[in-house]
């Protein structure tokens, strides 16, 4: 029956609404005047969900998002005060380690390969799960609507929005001089760039944290399983061919936005392939530090030569021009410090 319908769709709609092929007619939503998908149901069934207004600048401080690269075996979370944290996909591993208040699951597979842990994430109360209308759909058709007690919040693809047509770039997002495009209100939709780390970042831009940590942020030793994987079930990954092209620029975009907000980001994987001139690196320790933290993490920032030159206490020049490094005990942003 699921061919029959997507036939029916493809033959009375154009190839630009081909995204919503698997969601009709088992899904109808209602929008509101902010553009966002206010209303729900699943096959005549309300599905109770929260409005993205209702989430806008609601958070502030710090907040922990951990993805899944092999460098968060090596962290010492016992140095992480409280905060938020937000996992993406298999990082729900970290679940007798780290109290997760936001997920994000947008690819599709996830939701095919991993029932498990979609059924765990899915009966957690209080937790706010960002996903699409495809991934809402994935989740029920193998859970009961009375059977979710986290939090579903809907989110899009701001190109392929739902029962709407495909759409190119678009001035309403901040974009950048190859294309790339960063969405400041999710309502509006969610900017891709190949990996829901991306997803992520726009989603807590806007939440509203200032501070945002980075776990397992590697970009690198594709070849190496995720944290939460071993040689043997290591699944595939399609990120290697994206990192150059895509998925950093995208990053130097996101840290251009959030400079602009003053939202400091740091990346606990000191190796990472994201330069520290784009997420600055530190350790959980360094970060926590209200010392000479803001010293360490400045030199690691700044290029070696630079660096080389001012071991002993970078000076405010070097700082104002270079870093834009956020001191580790304020929200603002070092160079309005000095």
């Amino acid at each position: 029956m699921n061919g029959f319908y997507k036939f029916i769709y493809r033959y009375t709609h154009p190839r630009s609404y081909r995204h919503n092929e698997t969601l009709w007619p088992y899904i109808r939503i209602t929008r509101n005047q902010t553009e966002e998908i206010a209303q729900m149901t699943y096959k005549g069934q309300r599905i109770k969900t929260t409005p993205l207004s209702e989430l806008r600048n609601k958070y502030t401080g710090d907040v922990m998002l951990a993805v899944s690269g092999p460098s968060v075996n090596t962290i010492n979370f016992s140095d992480m005060p409280e905060m938020h944290v937000m996992g993406v996909n298999g990082s729900w591993a970290l679940k007798n380690t780290l109290a997760f208040n936001f997920y994000i699951i947008v690819d599709m597979h996830f939701f095919d390969i991993k029932p498990d842990i979609v059924e765990e994430i899915v009966a957690t109360p209080d937790l706010y799960l960002f996903t699409t209308a495809h991934g809402i759909k994935r989740i029920l058709e193998r859970t009961p609507a009375g059977q979710l007690h986290c939090k579903l919040v809907f989110i899009e693809d701001a190109h392929c929005r739902i029962y709407q047509p495909q759409i190119a770039a678009t001035s309403s997002f901040t974009q950048s001089e190859n294309g790339l495009m960063f969405s400041r209100d999710i309502r509006r939709g969610v900017c891709d760039a190949g990996t829901v780390a991306y997803w992520a970042l726009q989603v807590l831009y806007f939440l509203g944290f200032n501070r945002i940590i980075i776990a397992g942020l590697d970009m690198k030793d594709f070849d190496k399983p995720r944290f939460y994987e071993t040689v043997a079930n290591k699944l595939p990954t399609f990120l290697p061919s994206k990192v150059d092209a895509l998925i950093l620029p995208a990053f130097r975009l996101a840290r251009r936005v959030f400079d602009e907000k003053n939202i400091a980001l740091y990346n606990l994987s000191l190796n990472s392939a994201v330069s520290s001139e784009i997420f600055p690196k530190a350790t959980l320790q360094e970060i926590f530090s209200h010392h000479s933290a803001d010293n360490r993490i400045a030199r690691r920032t700044l290029p070696a030569t630079e660096a080389a030159a001012d071991r002993s206490q970078p000076s405010t020049a070097v700082l104002k021009r270079q870093l834009q490094v956020r001191l580790p005990f304020s929200s603002k942003s070092a160079t309005s410090q000095l």
